[in-house]
């Protein structure tokens, strides 16, 4: 296991005034060399802070970016599984929550159907207790992507976890997922996760970052996710198992 609850550390953002603060007065160390803990910071007056705290609020400055990320108007609360891709689609509209036939909104639909669930749109997803998102909330620049990347968009991860209460389940859907929690874990618990190696050798045990049990899985939001049949039958499994996983921790709850 990874940790345990509650999110003693957890990020908080205000959009309004862009001023970051955290629940125990401490600053997050996602590089190496000194940072204040006693650091009073906004965009209008940094106070004293150290270079790795302004690559912090450089990588968090588009957390006051309009609400295109399905939680306008959401119930919070009632988000039980985070399902988390890679990145944002190179036209924004064609995200999650700003289409109805992009491969990020048809794949996912298609996933969760194979899976055994009766879905037509993303409505029916979030009804399931469902919320979807991105790692690194622009689009990948290349092939690959830059660890600097990751890196910089960690922090608003970790954010987006802590602003849901009930969530129990996060499905990381490929690489870029997993190294990102990877990351938000060794900041809170100084060690990874998920450990290295292939995807596929690693699915079946069982992993837990801050009480929350973690399926490592495969992106879903690509055009080889319509050719590679064995990855759409991993993907489709690992959704399943999610769902069983949460049907038995809250039988056990309510017992």
């Amino acid at each position: 296991m990874c940790s345990t609850r509650p999110w003693a550390t957890a990020w908080k953002f205000s959009s309004a005034n862009a001023i970051i603060r955290c629940t125990n007065g401490e600053v997050p160390e996602w590089t190496n060399g000194a940072v204040s803990k006693t650091a009073v910071v906004t965009f209008d007056h940094r106070g004293f802070e150290s270079l790795p705290l302004r690559w912090f609020f450089k990588g968090c400055s588009k957390m006051t970016r309009k609400k295109t990320d399905g939680t306008k108007g959401l119930d919070l609360k009632s988000v039980s599984i985070l399902m988390i891709a890679e990145a944002l689609p190179e036209n924004e509209t064609d995200s999650f929550y700003t289409s109805t036939d992009s491969l990020y909104v048809q794949n996912t639909i298609r996933a969760f159907q194979q899976a055994g669930f009766s879905v037509h749109n993303i409505a029916d997803i979030t009804n399931l207790g469902v919320h979807l998102t991105v790692a690194v909330k622009e689009p990948r620049p290349g092939v690959s992507m830059p660890r600097e990347l990751i890196e910089k968009y960690a922090p608003e991860l970790e954010a987006e976890l802590a602003q849901f209460p009930n969530l129990k389940v996060l499905l990381l859907m490929g690489d870029v997922a997993i190294k990102t929690l990877n990351l938000i874990a060794r900041r809170t618990t100084g060690k990874a996760c998920i450990p290295t190696g292939s995807t596929y050798k690693i699915r079946y045990q069982q992993f837990f970052f801050e009480g929350m049990r973690v399926f490592p899985s495969y992106l879903q939001t690509g055009k080889n996710f319509l050719i590679e049949k064995a990855k759409q039958r991993m993907v489709t499994d690992d959704i399943r198992r999610a769902f069983v996983w949460l049907e038995k921790e809250q039988t056990h709850a309510n017992r």
